[in-house]
């Protein structure tokens, strides 16, 4: 459309998008609960979203339900779990990873060494 073909077409607005996604991340990364359920995120994706994580230091509840995580994803989240000292909540059902017994145990052990609640 008209309105739109102008976009990012002046220098400046390099400076206004980096301050966009800036502002955007500060919002992430203070949340205390996340949900990404059925956004059909793969293991790349996973990889990606635990780069941030790696600086949510207020994460309480993460929800990456109904998704396309799988093994390589699990290495990611197995990776990340230990800096976020206040999760006690992942929720990860609906995932391919959920029918890997490898994959859920790798969780398992790196969730218990952490010292993170118990899920029912």
């Amino acid at each position: 459309s008209e309105a739109t073909k102008d976009l990012f077409q002046e220098p400046e607005d390099e400076n206004r998008v980096m301050e966009c996604y800036r502002l955007l991340l500060w919002l992430i990364c203070h949340q205390t609960a996340l949900a990404f359920c059925g956004s059909k995120l793969l293991d790349s994706d996973a990889k990606i979203l635990c780069e941030v994580f790696d600086d949510c230091h207020h994460l309480e509840t993460l929800d990456l339900s109904r998704n396309l995580i799988g093994d390589e994803g699990v290495s990611e989240l197995a990776r990340v779990i230990p800096k976020l000292k206040k999760l006690r909540q992942l929720v990860l059902r609906g995932n391919p990873l959920c029918k890997s017994r490898d994959a859920r145990e790798k969780l398992r052990i790196v969730w218990q060494l952490f010292m993170k609640p118990q899920s029912g």
